[in-house]
């Protein structure tokens, strides 16, 4: 096998990283899979979750991946933007999640009466 000639003979397509990526992330989408990155307190794990799971499942995913925590269940997920997820029932997608969003754990909003 000449490894000179099949390189030679290979399309500038077929060379290109591009389309692979591209495969990648068409297996990615037909799974309904996304990534989403978890900060607490200066750390960051990625999460690797269907966009049918719910906000709770998440948020149980990433307690799991910084292992113990003090006061597990005060803490809650925060969008870039400031705003907590508090329906947990709700799909990730229909809590506008995606993917490569970047999620803050951290206590929830202290709920007054």
């Amino acid at each position: 096998m000449d490894l000179r000639r099949d390189f030679k003979a290979a399309k500038p397509q077929e060379m290109s990283m591009e389309p692979v990526v591209e495969k990648v992330d068409e297996k990615k989408d037909a799974k309904h899979e996304i990534d989403v990155e978890i900060l607490y307190n200066g750390l960051s794990k990625k999460i690797e979750i269907s966009r049918e799971a719910t906000v709770k499942v998440l948020l149980d995913r990433a307690i799991a991946a910084f292992g113990s925590l003090p006061q597990p269940h005060l803490l809650a997920l925060w969008d870039a933007q400031g705003v907590e997820l508090t329906n947990e029932q709700q799909t990730l997608k229909e809590a506008k999640v995606k993917d490569r969003d970047v999620l803050l754990l951290r206590p929830s909003a202290v709920k007054g009466g």
